[in-house]
């Protein structure tokens, strides 16, 4: 088993045939090696799940079937992809085989954002492949960046639920470059993907990699080699499309009604006054759980009456066991993988 450190020794391996022996590189924190069990057969490449909600899953791939799901289009020979994704995670090295396929090669980018305008203004990169949470803070910071004179061909959204108004953001920042959506995970691979930006796919790229599928409680799941396998995403299927709604790790139950944090977030922004949207639950006497709310604003003069404003135009959309009990302006925190933090509210 050869042992990485980042995207060239990724593209070494790669390069060299990716068959012979296997290859894993190691997030911050995992222990080295030899804790480690190598698959029995070659070719096979280590993930790790991004670990948001605690420590990073390994799951083992074939090389082969992840190459196959690679774009082989001369239209993408020779692309530089930027990139905030860690070489170990599966977007990563998805992203990787793409670079590979098409002979290209990938760009990390950090969260220092005047030092990613630079480096994006002095390569200019054809394609961006990151989440939205990362593209919007991108966008956020480059109205006061010294670099900027950059636009990608293409940009690829993945990793969290795009909601709408950052979508309309990086379309609009954007206009000439190519957006692709892209649902996928690393325990099951790429699901479906859309050059739609208002979160909807249609059902046929899903029916394209799964024969059978099905909603229990609102639950996505997937029929693999004859197993039924939960995807723990929450979803909505409306005629020959389907939409993610969150996680159901994000689901709570107040007063016997479900409640899903992600669509709290996504109402609170729909208002063009919150930047961002953070939703988490604190313990209650009376009902278990309420709902707080942490809120980025986009606008530097935001105050408590505008708060105020908000919250009582929330109420008017969300049933009541859904209406944030503690609310505040504040700022969302970004994690290494490029998602928003769901940290708990003080």
């Amino acid at each position: 088993m050869e042992i990485g450190t980042g995207y060239s020794d990724l593209s070494k391996w790669l390069h060299a045939g990716g068959t012979a022996d296997s290859f894993i590189i190691l997030p911050p924190g995992v222990k080295p090696s030899y804790e480690i069990t190598p698959p029995r057969e070659p070719g096979m490449i280590g993930v790790y799940s991004s670990g948001s909600t605690g420590k990073p899953k390994l799951l083992w791939w074939k090389v082969t079937d992840l190459l196959k799901d690679s774009n082989q289009s001369s239209r993408t020979s020779g692309w530089t992809w930027a990139t905030c994704y860690q070489p170990w995670s599966f977007a990563g090295i998805h992203l990787a085989c793409q670079a590979h396929t098409s002979d290209g090669q990938v760009m990390l980018l950090d969260r220092d954002w005047e030092l990613n305008h630079s480096i994006l203004t002095k390569n200019q990169p054809q394609a961006l492949s990151a989440t939205p949470t990362f593209i919007d803070l991108l966008l956020q910071s480059r109205r006061v960046a010294v670099n900027k004179n950059w636009s990608p061909k293409q940009i690829t959204i993945g990793g969290e639920i795009l909601r709408p108004a950052t979508g309309k953001r990086i379309q609009t920042a954007f206009p000439l470059s190519r957006l692709t959506l892209i649902y996928a995970s690393a325990e099951l691979g790429l699901i479906a993907k859309t050059n739609q930006i208002d979160g909807w796919f249609p059902l046929s790229t899903l029916q394209q990699r799964f024969k059978n599928y099905k909603l229990v409680d609102n639950e996505l799941h997937l029929q693999i080699h004859n197993n039924w396998t939960h995807t723990r995403d929450l979803c909505e299927f409306k005629n020959d499309q389907f939409k993610v709604l969150g996680r159901l790790d994000r689901v709570l139950n107040i007063g016997g009604e479900k409640i899903c944090l992600d669509e709290i977030e996504s109402v609170a922004e729909s208002f063009p006054e919150v930047r961002k949207a953070n939703a988490v639950a604190k313990p209650n006497a009376i009902v278990g759980q309420v709902v707080a709310l942490n809120l980025e604003p986009a606008l530097s003069d935001a105050d408590d009456e505008l708060l105020d404003t908000i919250m009582q135009k929330m109420r008017k959309q969300l049933p009541k066991p859904a209406w944030p009990r503690w609310c505040a302006w504040g700022n969302i925190r970004v994690m290494s993988s490029g998602k928003r933090s769901h940290d708990e509210l003080k």
